[in-house]
């Protein structure tokens, strides 16, 4: 029985991230009930499809694990993750300020464009709105 953690072990180890590996383990945590460990890996991956299917099926348990991790781990994707969460449920108003927190944490490259995207994404549909 792997843990999400020994997965991001093994995988952040490796030359190369394509995202099909934690893509195929968040969906087994997830189809063997292991929420709490698919949730562990759509921390650190929130960007991903499976990852975001999972939060929209399991929000609750989401907001609850990311908003502990962030609070009590001051884990630096929990912003990221949160902010996923809310835009995942409709909620942009209240992705805003954690997308725009986690902008300033993360480093150049695929993580920081994602969230670039995710604010581009929220500022037309906000914009839309008024």
């Amino acid at each position: 029985n792997t843990t999400a953690d020994e997965v991001i072990s093994w995988y952040q180890a490796q030359k190369y991230h394509p995202d099909e590996p934690v893509q195929a383990a968040i969906a087994t945590y997830r189809d063997i009930g292991k929420v709490d460990q698919a949730l562990r890996l759509a921390l650190e991956y929130p960007h991903l499809q499976v990852a975001r299917k999972l939060i929209r099926e399991h929000l609750t348990e989401a907001l609850s694990y990311f908003k502990d991790t962030h609070s009590r781990l001051a884990h630096p994707n929990a912003e990221y993750a949160l902010g996923i969460a809310f835009l995942e449920c409709g909620r942009g108003l209240d992705a805003e300020p954690y997308l725009k927190h986690a902008l300033d944490q993360v480093k150049p490259g695929p993580q920081r464009i994602a969230v670039e995207e995710c604010l581009r994404r929220l500022d037309r549909e906000l914009s839309k709105m008024v």
